[in-house]
């Protein structure tokens, strides 16, 4: 409770909003409004991959050049918090907590953990998107759905006479204004 953990679900709000709308906007704009679920994973993982990266540079240049002060006052923080929490504890027990505080306090260490905590939380996350994101093709289109006329002609010698007969055919239909479809099946022709 408080104002950092109100900041936490913040930042998983934020990413989870990033993260959806991302693959959507893969889905509609880039996917003509159809993703499967894998891709739709996979672009997930992708953004939140890069936004692993990005995140473990800044901690990095953070608790290293902008603010190194704030590595040794989390070590402070974590000394009062064993103090209060754990009174009866001996000198050595909280300079060996200390000391494992320490380790995973570095800035190397921070950045990797936020890294892979990011890679954790991305693949949870892309996993229950991606149920809500996918929007499945249907196996056929809506042209062919509501194709009015699909014509199949077969054809045995008729190289010569096939540019005019599609020509001729066109014209009709066309003067209908219908949607169609022509198919030529060549019947074993000796002709090209």
């Amino acid at each position: 409770t408080g104002p950092k953990s109100s900041l936490n679900y913040l930042t998983y709000l934020i990413i989870v909003i990033g993260m959806f709308l991302s693959m959507k906007q893969w889905r509609d704009k880039f996917n003509n409004g159809f993703i499967t679920y894998g891709n739709a994973f996979k672009h997930g993982f992708y953004v939140i991959l890069i936004t692993g990266i990005l995140t473990a540079i800044w901690t990095f240049i953070f608790y290293n050049y902008i603010a190194p002060d704030e590595v040794a006052k989390i070590i402070e923080a974590t000394e009062e918090n064993l103090y209060k929490s754990q009174p009866n504890m001996s000198e050595e027990q909280v300079e060996m907590a200390l000391k494992w505080s320490k380790m995973f306090v570095s800035p190397k260490i921070m950045a990797l953990t936020g890294f892979f905590g990011n890679i954790i939380l991305g693949v949870i996350l892309g996993a229950i998107l991606s149920i809500f994101i996918k929007k499945e093709k249907p196996a056929f289109s809506e042209k062919q759905i509501i194709m009015d006329l699909s014509l199949v002609i077969p054809l045995y010698n008729e190289e010569e006479s096939l540019p005019e007969l599609s020509t001729w055919i066109e014209g009709v239909i066309n003067k209908m204004g219908l949607t169609y479809e022509i198919i030529f099946v060549d019947d074993g022709s000796n002709d090209n």
